[in-house]
């Protein structure tokens, strides 16, 4: 389309794990931050002269998680990642 737009997008972000799992003895997992990267693409155009859209794909990727119980028996290990796509419609007044 004519007078379309297209972006990278790019960021940072921090997370905050939250176990709420409890062992039969006692105890359990501590939380845990995460940093992560994000990276995207994105188009956006004007439809007619009062609309547009925007469409948009990201990635973004968590350092690995690695948490270990009260008496270091128990361990979780986990490396999250994220895709999302979007679609938006939008009104100019």
């Amino acid at each position: 389309l004519a007078g379309q737009t297209v972006y990278l997008k790019g960021g940072v972000s921090r997370a905050t794990i939250k176990t709420t799992e409890s062992f039969p003895a006692g105890g359990g997992y501590g939380n845990e931050d995460v940093f992560g990267y994000t990276v995207g693409l994105g188009a956006r155009a004007d439809i007619g002269s009062n609309m547009f859209y925007k469409v948009e794909g990201t990635y973004t990727d968590y350092d690995e998680l690695s948490v270990s119980g009260a008496d270091n028996t128990n361990k979780i290990v986990a490396d999250t990642e994220i895709m999302s796509a979007k679609f938006s419609l939008g009104y100019k007044f």
